[in-house]
Order: C-alpha cells, then structure tokens, then sequence
C-alpha cells in the first residue's frame, strides 16, 4: 500500500510575529527599566543643621551625590565609589564657609562625612 501525504496547512505570517517579538522585547526592556525608575526614586540622604541653616546631602543611583543648603541645590556630583564634593554657604550666619562632603559608595553599606571649614 502506498502512503499518501496531505498538507493540512502551509501558511506563513509576518506581521503578527513581529507584533509577538517587539511586545517581548518591549516587555523585557521594560522590566529593567522599571527597576531602574524604582531605584532612582531611592534616596540616601541625611539632614544636617548648622548655624541655623539645612545641610542635605542626597545620594541617587541614577543622578549622583547632590548637596543643598536651605533648599538650594549647590552641588552636584558624578556616579563613583568614592567622591568628595564641596559647596559654600552663600547668607547668613556662616556665609562663606566651605561644606565638604567626602563619601563611599559600597555595595552594601554608603558612607557620608561632611565637614565646614570656617572662613
């Protein structure tokens, strides 16, 4: 007896399989950047007073080591392991003091010193 071969379909679509692979992708790219934003909106960060103004030191993993005093952004550093970055107080009491931020960025552990050196 003879076997007998049917085709039961022979077809081919493009559009739709590349619908399937881009929404993959997109899903994939978006999976790691959605920890990339949930990490950026993690901050270290600590409040220090002096001579009664606020001294915020920020560090962000997206955006570096940031330092303000009274609000007011002053500096801005770079991503790095170890950093030291410095500002000066502009008014008030204290104006014209240097505000030193030496820091270490560990895997597990940040580490921030801030220092003033009084003018």
């Amino acid at each position: 007896m003879e076997s007998k071969s049917v085709t039961l379909l022979d077809s081919s679509n493009t559009g739709r399989r590349l619908l399937q692979q881009g929404l993959a992708l997109a899903g994939a790219v978006l999976s790691v950047s959605g920890f990339v934003v949930a990490a950026s909106r993690v901050l270290v960060c600590w409040d220090v007073r002096y001579q009664g103004h606020v001294i915020r030191f920020e560090n962000n993993v997206v955006f570096g080591e940031r330092r303000y005093i009274d609000g007011e952004r002053i500096t801005q550093g770079a991503l790095g392991y170890r950093k030291v970055i410095e500002g000066t107080i502009k008014s008030g009491t204290g104006t014209r003091d240097q505000i030193r931020a030496a820091s270490v960025a560990g895997v597990i552990r940040f580490r921030c010193k801030l220092t003033v050196e009084s003018s």
